[in-house]
């Protein structure tokens, strides 16, 4: 079985691929949860995605440019990665209240 920092590894390894670490401010692992049933880890991470103009150009209507106040703001991703391979099987937009 694949050991919890490995998969907390492989997530934030994950997300800096997809967006690029000069991208990705102030990764913090938040949730761990371990789902026997379906032989997944559920890690959740939280960012601050900082955005520009060569960035935005680059990847065209992939990626808005969001309003000043949301750049601000901390955003979450939960991700399913599988506990014997390590492969990561699902990204989400993780809803958190009052963050």
């Amino acid at each position: 079985m694949l050991d919890v920092r490995k998969a907390a590894q492989i997530a934030n390894e994950y997300l800096v691929d997809l967006y690029g670490s000069h991208s990705i401010s102030y990764a913090l692992l938040e949730e761990i949860e371990l789902d026997e049933e379906k032989n997944v880890w559920l890690i959740t991470l939280s960012y601050i995605h900082q955005f520009d103009d060569e960035q935005i150009h680059k990847r065209g209507s992939l990626l808005f440019r969001p309003n000043p106040e949301e750049e601000r703001f901390r955003k979450y991703k939960i991700f399913r990665i599988d506990t014997e391979e390590g492969k990561v099987l699902s990204m989400k937009i993780r809803r958190v209240e009052n963050a």
